[in-house]
């Protein structure tokens, strides 16, 4: 008899070894809001634009190899619903408010969202502040994903996709703007739409591409990769080495309001982390040792000053906002936008202010060629300001 369950047994144990091998995700669900995080399994991959890529920017290269640890990543984007639970128990209000395209005050945009579609108008600290209480409410290290984690989740590893479905064009597989009339067939929203209304890849996250833009944890440098650590890089220092204070954060993914070449997985974007845009959300991480709880930093142990605690310190603080003068814009060779703005961006659409995603100082002759073009919005006459920054 035992020699019989012996095969049995063995078979069984197969069966579920090649499921877990076949591609079904490993779930952790939070106690709290019940948002769901997909393990991502540690490896190595090819960082930076696909060799053959003819879209990618000065900024995505040199490709170059980087190796991460395990960690959890959320399924999708936060929602409103999970910003709105955060907001009524905390009583989240920043006292200063830097709000830009589309953003009545923080959370609310001025075009209409539902409970299950990404929350938008938060700047990054407003995205910290959101991780601090979740990781205080669960006991996790709950974290903005670094770039590096962002883009070996769109990449899916080592099989380095250049969108997070593979190749081809993005029709039916994610929010983006597909030109005047239009083409993406089951895109049917004017802005946001609900978190997985589209499939999501083989690691089981949605809307990696399109929808809205993803503040990561790193500080913005176009050059990084060129010195960049080959494992678990955590991203540039904000001084330091004789450099220029960097002044802006990582965003990844684009949004509703961009074209197919900004989806893909090594386009990377930047914004000042005080503001908040009506097409940027977020998304995030879970670090930390399998079922490990971890001690959550009171802020009275912070220096004095500190304008960037630890993600997941759960006390609120109160932000010291300098006044913002706005620079030099430079001007973009590539853009539409010539024919609607002035040729360094001085004049702007009612109610925008449109920013570079990289200022002119900060970059050589030859790469100030090579400058992204902004955005273009999918119709001017119901989108109220889509900023050169995006």
């Amino acid at each position: 008899m035992g020699s019989r369950i012996l095969p049995g047994l063995l078979i069984l144990l197969l069966a579920t070894s090649t499921a877990m091998a076949g591609g079904t995700p490993r779930v952790w669900k939070d106690p709290y809001l019940h948002m769901e995080f997909v393990r991502i399994p540690g490896g190595c991959f090819q960082m930076g634009c696909n060799q053959g890529d003819k879209e990618c920017y000065f900024d995505e290269k040199p490709l170059h190899k980087v190796c991460l640890k395990g960690f959890w990543m959320s399924r999708h984007p936060v929602t409103v619903k999970e910003w709105q639970r955060f907001v009524k128990e905390t009583h989240y209000s920043p006292k200063k408010k830097d709000l830009w395209g589309g953003c009545l005050d923080i959370g609310k945009p001025s075009y209409r969202q539902g409970p299950s579609h990404p929350v938008v108008c938060v700047s990054w600290y407003d995205a910290q502040a959101f991780a601090r209480w979740l990781s205080r409410k669960t006991g996790q290290k709950i974290l903005l994903p670094t770039e590096a984690q962002w883009e070996y989740a769109c990449k899916e590893g080592s099989k380095e996709l250049e969108y997070p479905w593979g190749e081809g064009a993005p029709i039916n597989k994610a929010n983006y703007w597909s030109g005047p009339g239009g083409v993406a067939q089951k895109d049917q929203w004017k802005y946001t739409s609900p978190v997985g209304a589209f499939p999501p890849g083989s690691w089981g996250l949605y809307d990696m591409a399109g929808n809205v833009w993803e503040w990561c944890r790193d500080w913005y440098d176009a050059f990084y990769y060129k010195t960049s650590p080959q494992h678990d890089p955590q991203g540039p220092q904000k001084t330091g080495g004789g450099k220029k204070e960097l002044r802006f954060k990582v965003i990844r993914g684009a949004c509703w309001s961009d074209q197919p070449k900004r989806l893909r997985c090594s386009q990377r974007g930047s914004l000042d982390p005080h503001q908040a845009f009506g097409s940027v959300g977020f998304r995030l991480v879970r670090e930390g040792l399998e079922g490990s709880k971890f001690k959550v930093q009171s802020s009275k142990k912070l220096k004095s000053g500190s304008r960037e605690p630890p993600a997941w310190n759960p006390e609120p603080r109160t932000l010291n906002f300098e006044p913002i003068t706005p620079p030099v814009l430079a001007r973009n060779p590539h853009s539409s936008w010539d024919t609607r703005l002035s040729e360094n961006f001085s004049v702007a659409p009612r109610g925008c202010r449109p920013i570079p995603r990289v200022y002119i100082s900060d970059l050589g002759a030859k790469e100030a060629q090579d400058i992204h073009p902004p955005s273009s919005p999918r119709d001017p006459s119901r989108v109220p300001c889509i900023l050169a920054s995006l």
